[in-house]
C-alpha cells in the first residue's frame, strides 16, 4: 500500500550506494510505505515495492537477472506469477517454467503446457509429454520418456526446488532482520 496523497510516509527507509557502475547504483533498497509518486528502485541489486535490478531484484513487482517477487520477470524468477527464462511460480511462463500452471518451451507443473515438451499432472505439448494425463504426438511412451530424460536430467528438478527455497527464503530473512534493526525503538 502507498501512503495517502499528501500524507507523510510511515516507517519509510531508503538506502542507495554512492558508488555506481555504468550509471547504476550498486544497491538501492527501499522499505516501508513510500510516497505515492516514488519511482521504482533501480540498481545492480534492488529491493523495494517495485524493483529493477540488473543482477538481483526483490519486491512486489520485480525485474532482474535474478528476480523474486509477487510478479517477477527476468532470467531466473521466483514469485506468485513469473515470466522469464527459468520462471518458478504458481503461474510460470517462459523457456523452462516450473509451476502450478506452467507454460513454455519445456514446462514442468501440475498443469503443464509446453511447445516441445511438458511434464506434469496434466501435460500438453506438441511433441513430447509425460504425466498423469498426457497429450502430445508422443505421450507417455518410450520415445517421450527418452527425450524428456535427455532434456530434463534427474538432478535438474531437485536443483530447481533448492533454488526456489534459497531465493524465496534467504532474501526475506535478510530483509526482515535488517528491518527489525532499523525500527527498534530506543
Amino acid at each position: 500500500m502507498r501512503a495517502a496523497q499528501g500524507g507523510p510516509p510511515t516507517h519509510f527507509r531508503e538506502f542507495r550506494s554512492a558508488a555506481t557502475l555504468f550509471g547504476w547504483p550498486l544497491y538501492h533498497v527501499r522499505y516501508g510505505t513510500p510516497p505515492v509518486d516514488a519511482p521504482p528502485v533501480r540498481g545492480w541489486v534492488a529491493v523495494g515495492d517495485r524493483a529493477t535490478g540488473l543482477l538481483f531484484a526483490m519486491g512486489n513487482a520485480s525485474c532482474g537477472l535474478v528476480s523474486v517477487g509477487v510478479v517477477a520477470t527476468g532470467g531466473l524468477c521466483v514469485g506468485g506469477v513469473a515470466f522469464g527464462l527459468v520462471p518458478m511460480a504458481a503461474v510460470a511462463l517462459g523457456v523452462l517454467p516450473l509451476g502450478g500452471a506452467a507454460f513454455g518451451m519445456l514446462s514442468i507443473g501440475g498443469f503443464s503446457a509446453g511447445w516441445a515438451g511438458a511434464v506434469g499432472g496434466l501435460a500438453i505439448a506438441r511433441d513430447f509429454a509425460a504425466g498423469g494425463f498426457a497429450i502430445a504426438q508422443h505421450a507417455n511412451d518410450a520415445i517421450a520418456h527418452e527425450w524428456l530424460a535427455a532434456w530434463l536430467p534427474p538432478w535438474l528438478f531437485l536443483t530447481l526446488l533448492a533454488l526456489i527455497a534459497v531465493l524465496s527464503i534467504v532474501p526475506a530473512l535478510i530483509f526482515a532482520s535488517r528491518q527489525r534493526r532499523h525500527f527498534k525503538t530506543p
